[in-house]
């Protein structure tokens, strides 16, 4: 992980063991305790408002496009799932508001659906 990050990044984590030897070499360390029912907290160095929503919600997004879409991946191309992963979850909701704009260019308030199915 150091390879990839900045020395000067704050990371924030859980309070998970695994991240303390990644943590504590960086400049700036903030954890959150889950198993006391913090779910985000304010650093007070840096006025951060800090929480770990964002890696999650990706982990449980990569992990349901493995069980639903590609049921395994390689370690030869996990920077790939990965990229994709993140892409997806970048632009969430980005088909929905398309098809919005589309339906509401229409002439007219949207017909009720007893007109629709008449």
């Amino acid at each position: 992980m150091r390879r990839w990050l900045d020395r000067a990044a704050i990371i924030a984590t859980d309070e998970l063991a695994a991240y303390l030897a990644v943590g504590r070499a960086e400049a700036g360390y903030i954890r959150v305790n889950h198993s006391a029912d913090e779910f985000a907290c304010d650093h007070l160095r840096t006025g951060l408002r800090v929480h770990v929503n964002p890696a999650e919600s990706l982990h449980a997004l990569l992990k349901r496009a493995v069980i639903g879409v590609w049921h395994w991946i390689s370690k030869k191309h996990l920077v790939r799932y990965l990229a994709e992963t993140m892409f997806h979850g970048n632009h969430s909701g980005a088909f929905e508001n398309r098809l919005y704009s589309l339906f509401r260019s229409g002439h007219g308030p949207p017909l009720p659906l007893k007109t629709l199915l008449a």
